[in-house]
């Protein structure tokens, strides 16, 4: 597997110039595992979910696999008639759940970061810098998926994160927004290992991305997209409320303390950048 991916690469990035008036290509995708504790009590479990990262020239798009497929079916369903909650159940009892609506999209040549979400009932977008991370490489390794893997540390948007990278995957890439090391991460924790992710395959794909799919997205400011996020994390309720346009009454105990309006709201957000 390892031999047939490298000459694939090596012969993508000799001929991409030739190829750059076709449109961005997407010719490697790596699909990690991951986990992450969004709420810092005990009690709420961390949510687990599966993510491709489709590789090009200069573009890579980041995205729940699970997600994706559950959009895909659910279009299918309503064209076959499916309408309301009978979508959802079809869905559910398929096995096709939900997974993050997050999707990151990175511009290498452009220096940019393109973060798109649903946030609430809303489509939003935000645009960043792509961050000059400072890895320290180390001398420890392993053997991850076949790969020789060397480890590297860095602390990253308020977290310290362990990478481990491998040379024999000549991309400069990893999930999320962790890249900027002499080849593919492909296993990165932070250092409470509070986000995990951890690679479950690489193979060859061909596709051209789309970017016609993100123009319903409502772009704002990276701020106000991360406010937005925020409030959604902890008061849900409240913020759906805001968006649609209802409200909804405060409820008060027998002690008259107020009741929260969602299981979220007393909680402590745990975003996986701090």
């Amino acid at each position: 597997m390892k031999k047939w991916v490298i000459i694939a690469l090596f012969s993508i990035f000799t001929t991409s110039h030739a190829r750059a008036q076709e449109g961005e290509k997407l010719f490697l995708r790596v699909q990690y595992n991951i986990t992450g504790k969004e709420y810092l009590e005990e009690n709420k479990q961390s949510y687990k979910d599966l993510f491709n990262l489709d590789i090009g020239s200069n573009l890579s798009l980041f995205y729940s696999f699970n997600q994706h497929n559950r959009d895909s079916v659910e279009l299918d369903l309503k064209k076959q008639g499916f309408a309301g909650l009978q979508v959802k159940e079809t869905l559910n009892e398929r096995g096709y759940f939900q997974g993050r609506k997050d999707i990151l999209i990175t511009d290498i040549k452009s220096g940019n970061h393109k973060c798109f979400s649903i946030i609430g009932v809303m489509h939003y977008s935000a645009a960043e810098p792509v961050e000059n991370i400072k890895w320290y490489i180390t001398n420890d390794t392993t053997t991850i998926f076949n790969y020789k893997c060397f480890k590297a540390k860095s602390t990253f948007r308020g977290r310290t994160w362990i990478a481990w990278f491998t040379r024999e995957v000549p991309v400069s890439r990893g999930p999320w927004k962790l890249s900027g090391l002499p080849g593919l991460i492909l296993r990165a924790s932070d250092s409470d290992n509070h986000y995990v992710f951890e690679i479950a395959g690489v193979s060859k794909i061909s596709k051209v991305l789309d970017m016609s799919l993100f123009e319903k997205y409502k772009e704002v400011s990276i701020d106000e997209f991360n406010k937005l996020m925020i409030k959604s994390k902890t008061d849900p309720m409240d913020f759906v409320m805001n968006q649609t346009g209802r409200s909804i009454g405060q409820g008060y105990d027998r002690e008259g303390k107020p009741i929260p309006k969602s299981r979220f709201q007393n909680l402590e957000y745990n975003p996986i950048e701090r």
